[in-house]
């Protein structure tokens, strides 16, 4: 039986505060707003523009196919490094 939610304490604790700061107020709203905006302060900062990951010349006629992909949650990680493991060791 889980007893947190999906996210894990972190996110359940930052998610208590920030509620509690908007029902309550005072120092609860003060600590949501110092937890809720560095987050999102670092997050507009750090630009997330395209990234050029490269360029390519092609000739009249041909294609090409460009596929982007998801990254892994840790979960997936962690579940397709421990199969790498038990692969090289077995």
């Amino acid at each position: 039986m889980r007893l947190l939610p999906a996210g894990g304490l972190r996110r359940f604790v930052r998610r208590a505060i920030f509620f509690r700061g908007l029902s309550r107020g005072g120092a609860w709203l003060g600590l949501s707003a110092v937890l809720w905006g560095s987050g999102r302060l670092r997050r507009f900062l750090s630009g997330g523009g395209p990234e050029l990951l490269g360029r390519a010349k092609i000739q009249p006629g041909a294609s090409m196919a460009v596929v982007t992909g998801r990254p892994l949650s840790r979960r997936q990680a962690r579940r397709a490094r421990r199969a790498r493991q038990t692969a090289s060791i077995g």
